[in-house]
């Protein structure tokens, strides 16, 4: 493609909403890598040297790491279909080098990987997400009459159902699901006549396969589709206005299909208003009405100008194209992420200076004990950021037992963060929770006792909370002291006048391993989740340390991998030539 078009469609994905409006969530790393990786493998394609390989296989290990299996898995879909392609329009004898090359390298890039891969394949089936695979989605809309229009209506009218950041939204989910797949009104004019082009370009055909199979899958499968989607629509774009650029104009099917898209486009908008209020946000929308029919009229205008300019001129229509789209994304999806005013970058009131006193890191007793808050005080994460350690999780990747085991104190769930209920409830002490958040006018039952607030919240004191690891309250023989406290690696000493059993507070996965004076011992878990063990009498010392089965088998993996990498692209000693023959 021409620098013109290529830049147009660069400008659709990169500045698309899948991209921008996922910033700062690792679905976005698998976007922003994509393009790398397929790079790679038509670097390895042509010219095929060592250092293309290379770049592949460190794309490839960064899209692995990226941290969102279903986007990556999509990801390297899209990555292995792209290089069947390659592979296909290669010469027979040709097809078996960059097959070896790209897959060697692809292979190095997932052994480098297996220390988190491994683990991860092992956790994943333990988690909230999948034991809800399978279950009817928790959104009634997906289940009506409308889901249909839902589904695909925000891909070309991204705000015909209100938007997120202005609270309203009655769309399937919320506009980072669903309006993710929006990369422009011109870009999507441009990929509609793709489909009956005259002339391909290479994996043309590729991306408009892989387009309809994700547009099909859409209204069953995850909104996640709309990763290879909005790409295969930006270079489908491009390749449209490539052959704009060549004087390869069809005006009436460029009018056709500008007003088509600008009814369907008004169409979303007037025909979709909020169910119980038609007034709500409608300011909001029909500007939006406005705008999308101007960026779609103005790059029509200069599509249309094409048939008559001379190639120059062509090219400055098309880079005009990209200014429309690089203007229209900017402006739906640049204040998605606006720069958080310094005043309120990590805020120390008087509540989170009282518990970063007494749980943070630095504290003597602190590193013991969790804190927990009610309501939507100090969501669950953000604790971690002071230092403190929180009981709740707020994440879809939770473990599923913990999240049945904490249900006692669960009220309900805001998406998928847990509100905590049931002041004074046991479960609190078993989980380690020494400090309750709340409300600045909360009163608590008893035993809970007030230790500090002010007009921001209230703090209140668990008695008798778990330590991160305990011995039986009840009949102590001994003391537990614990001189090391880390993510991943717990010391502690004791001295038992007779065997004891030693508690947690720990979430048992089979990860972790208990060591006693250095020799290796058997761990149990006590109510379904916590880790527990039996330590023998006397001085000890009890390390506790965290080695999932894959993580110690991912490093095996690593060693061949590098093994493997080192041989397939250590640089060849030329053959010297042979010496000249007698005379």
């Amino acid at each position: 493609l021409g620098e013109a078009p290529a830049l147009a469609g660069s400008l659709a994905f990169g500045l698309g909403g899948f991209l921008l409006l996922w910033l700062g969530w690792p679905i976005a790393n698998s976007a922003a890598l994509l393009p790398l990786v397929l790079y790679g493998i038509a670097r390895c394609d042509d010219p095929g040297g060592r250092r293309d390989a290379l770049l592949l296989a460190l794309g490839t290990l960064a899209l692995l790491l990226g941290g969102h299996p279903e986007t990556i898995l999509y990801t390297l879909a899209v990555a292995l279909a792209f290089l069947a392609g390659r592979i296909f329009d290669r010469s027979k004898e040709l097809r078996w080098a960059l097959a070896r090359r790209a897959g060697a390298a692809m292979l190095v890039a997932g052994m480098m990987a297996a220390p988190v891969l491994l683990p991860v394949a092992e956790y994943l089936p333990k988690t909230m997400r999948a034991a809800r695979i399978g279950q009817p989605s928790p959104h009634p809309s997906r289940r009506d009459g409308g889901a249909l229009a839902k589904t695909y209506l925000p891909l070309v009218a991204p705000n015909a159902y209100g938007n997120s950041r202005f609270v309203d939204y009655w769309g399937l989910t919320n506009t980072n699901e669903d309006a993710s797949g929006f990369v422009g009104t011109a870009t999507l004019l441009a990929a509609l006549l793709a489909v009956r082009a005259r002339r391909r370009f290479p994996q043309e055909r590729l991306a408009l396969g892989i387009a309809a199979v994700c547009l099909l899958l859409l209204i069953l499968a995850s909104h996640r589709l709309l990763l290879p989607l909005s790409f295969c629509f930006s270079y489908l774009g491009a390749c449209t206005l490539e052959r704009f650029r060549c004087g390869e104009v069809r005006r009436w099917s460029l009018l056709i299909g500008a007003v088509a898209l600008g009814a369907v486009v008004a169409w979303g908008y007037l025909a979709h208003p909020h169910p119980l209020d038609p007034g709500r946000l409608a300011v909001f929308r029909l500007g939006w009405l406005r705008w999308q029919l101007r960026f779609l009229a103005l790059a029509a205008l200069l599509l249309v100008g094409t048939a008559s300019w001379r190639r120059p001129g062509r090219s400055l229509a098309v880079t005009g194209v990209a200014a429309v789209i690089l203007a229209e994304l900017l402006l739906a999806h640049g204040p998605a992420n606006p720069p958080m005013p310094q005043r309120l970058a990590m805020p120390v009131n008087g509540p989170v200076f009282f518990l970063r006193w007494k749980l943070g890191r630095d504290a003597e007793r602190g590193p013991g004990y969790r804190m927990a808050a009610f309501g939507q005080d100090l969501p669950p994460h953000l604790a971690s950021l002071y230092g403190l350690t929180d009981a709740r999780i707020y994440n879809p990747m939770a473990p599923e037992a913990y999240v049945e085991r904490i249900a006692p104190i669960v009220f309900g769930w805001r998406g998928e963060v847990p509100m905590l209920t049931a002041p004074g409830h046991p479960l609190y002490s078993r989980l380690g929770v020494r400090y309750l958040l709340a409300p600045p006018d909360a009163e608590l039952p008893p035993p809970l006792r007030k230790v500090s607030g002010d007009e921001d919240a209230s703090i209140w004191e668990q008695p008798e909370p778990r330590k991160r690891l305990f011995v039986d309250a009840k009949r102590p023989s001994g003391p537990l002291t614990i001189p090391r406290l880390e993510d991943a690696w717990i010391t502690a000493q004791t001295d038992l006048r007779r065997p004891q059993r030693l508690g947690s507070v720990l979430y048992q996965d089979g990860g972790w391993r208990l060591l006693v004076n250095g020799e290796a011992r058997p761990t149990e878990v006590d109510q379904g989740v916590f880790l527990a063990a039996d330590l023998p009498e006397g001085e000890s010392r009890v390390d506790l340390v965290y080695r999932p089965a894959g993580f110690l088998w991912g490093w095996v993996v690593v060693a061949v991998g590098v093994a493997v990498g080192v041989a397939l692209l250590k640089p060849t000693t030329p053959t010297p030539p042979p010496p000249p023959a007698a005379p």
